[in-house]
């Protein structure tokens, strides 16, 4: 099955978001894990609050990239696949690619209703704040609090499902899967 590559702006959207993504899942992960909200003395742990903003600023970039990736996707359509693949792989696939899809949105979406919820703005880079949308309200701020922790934890578990998935397709299947991602002409 001899199948086209893909567009120079796919393949740019694809790991743009994939290592934004990936990148903001770690950073999060450190913020919340490592560095402490309050110092030793009960004071305001400055330093957390600028990784704070720089998460956030970046998670706006994340959500406009992610934006244009969606409706460019919606306007290419969807990529054909290489090979000819069983019933529950294509499932599996699509299952995986919406996950992805969907997380790159809640994920930017969530953190902004969680500062906003809690009445603090949404830096982006210090060049503007994004207008206030939603109105403080601490049970949206937790239930938008809750969505960004499992909403983190989903997608990390679909990207390695996606990892996995592009890894088979290459050792296992010998198909051009993962070849056509990194922009190889010779796909065939």
């Amino acid at each position: 099955m001899t199948t086209s590559p893909l567009s120079k702006t796919t393949i740019s959207l694809h790991w743009i978001i994939a290592l934004g993504i990936i990148g903001m899942l770690a950073f999060g992960i450190y913020i919340e894990d490592f560095v402490p909200g309050k110092l030793a003395d009960g004071s305001r742990n400055l330093f957390r609050g600028e990784l704070m903003m720089l998460h956030k600023s970046i998670g706006v970039v994340i959500l406009t990239v992610a934006l244009a990736r969606i409706f460019w996707r919606m306007s290419e359509g969807w990529p054909k696949p290489v090979s000819v693949y069983h019933k529950l792989e294509k499932m599996l696939a699509k299952a995986a690619i919406w996950l992805l899809l969907l997380g790159t949105l809640i994920m930017p979406l969530s953190g902004i209703v969680m500062s906003q919820a809690a009445g603090k703005a949404v830096p982006v880079f210090g060049l503007f704040d994004l207008p206030i949308i939603f109105p403080e309200s601490k049970a949206l701020g937790g239930v938008a609090h809750e969505v960004h922790g499992i909403g983190a934890w989903v997608l990390i578990a679909a990207i390695s499902f996606h990892i996995v998935g592009a890894l088979k397709h290459h050792f296992i299947d010998k198909d051009a899967t993962l070849k056509r991602m990194l922009g190889s002409k010779n796909i065939s």
